[in-house]
């Protein structure tokens, strides 16, 4: 895909996004880094404003599963926990996979929309379905981006700093 890319008509390019998020609902974790990974490569493709763009509205969509997360949680509370175990929506784990692949697009540069994604991405790291790809996510991140860390830090706040320190037991900048 990537060496063919400028030969690929819009269709071609467009099937091979959609390939590539329907495989992150695949059961099978390796199909699933697959996607990522392929769909990182579609996605490095993108200009600059048309990932700013994706980003801001998956920290929007990200900020709803939220709120209905933490709906969730309420209503097992009043149930007394009798909840039966509840299927994964694809539409989150498919927002927090697209978040992550927009992370994974700047290994060593840090735009500015990147510490809100990254801040918006970290909050579901307690979502069992949703943990794995988020502590890779983080811990590349993390690796990738140590050798201008003072210079980064500055773009984040406070909030989103500590969020992303906690997201993984192990800690390149603290």
């Amino acid at each position: 895909m990537v060496n063919g890319w400028s030969l690929m008509s819009n269709d071609e390019r467009k099937r091979c996004k959609d390939v590539f998020s329907d495989a992150f609902a695949d059961k099978r974790p390796e199909i699933q880094k697959l996607a990522c990974l392929g769909l990182v490569g579609y996605l490095s493709r993108k200009t600059s404003n048309e990932l700013k763009s994706f980003s801001e509205a998956y920290v929007r969509n990200s900020d709803k599963y939220v709120l209905i997360e933490r709906k969730k949680r309420q209503d097992a509370k009043n149930t007394d926990g009798q909840s039966t175990k509840e299927e994964v929506d694809p539409k989150f784990l498919s927002t927090v996979m697209m978040m992550s692949c927009i992370v994974l697009c700047f290994p060593y540069d840090l735009p500015v929309f990147i510490p809100p994604l990254v801040s918006a991405l970290v909050r579901h790291v307690s979502s069992p379905a949703a943990k794995d790809t988020i502590s890779r996510t983080v811990l590349e991140f993390k690796r990738t981006h140590q050798d201008r860390w003072e210079e980064f830090k500055a773009f984040f706040s406070q909030d989103q700093l500590d969020s992303l320190i906690s997201a993984s037991s192990i800690s390149y900048f603290s």
